[in-house]
């Protein structure tokens, strides 16, 4: 694939994309899902307080189900309790997770006035796609 859809652009609450980047959080909950195959590439945005790009990850699939399906295992693998599940989902039936595998947290975060001056990106409230080659200029500046 080498168009507008190579890369997802993810922003997370700071909490959690820390756990992402450990590695502890391999499953992101969402209400809504990017129409994209996988694997894709992702990169992770720490939103409001930090406004960063703070590193990489990879999505290898999107689970979807009701949102009492949700099994304990998965729900540590997302790192929520099934009471954060529900207040998150409350006017939702259906769930769907981004699975993740592969995180690289970056040395150097790109703050979100560098990403506006330089690649002209405005980061979304859900997700949006960005090419391979902003995505490559991005972890070479984070590097």
């Amino acid at each position: 694939m080498n168009d507008s859809r190579d890369i997802l652009f993810l922003p997370v609450k700071p909490k959690w994309a820390g756990k992402i980047m450990s590695g502890e959080k391999t499953l992101e909950l969402r209400k809504r899902s990017p129409a994209c195959e996988v694997p894709i590439r992702m990169m992770i945005y720490a939103s409001s307080p930090k406004m960063e790009v703070v590193g990489i990850a990879e999505c290898y699939g999107v689970i979807w189900q009701g949102v009492g399906s949700w099994k304990d295992h998965d729900l540590a693998k997302a790192c929520v309790t099934r009471a954060e599940l529900h207040s998150y989902f409350a006017a939702h039936k259906w769930s769907n997770a981004l699975c993740l595998r592969n995180a690289v947290q970056f040395a150097k975060p790109i703050a979100l006035e560098t990403l506006r001056c330089i690649w002209d990106i405005e980061p979304p409230q859900q997700w949006r796609y960005i090419d391979s080659k902003t995505f490559d200029e991005i972890v070479e500046a984070g590097r």
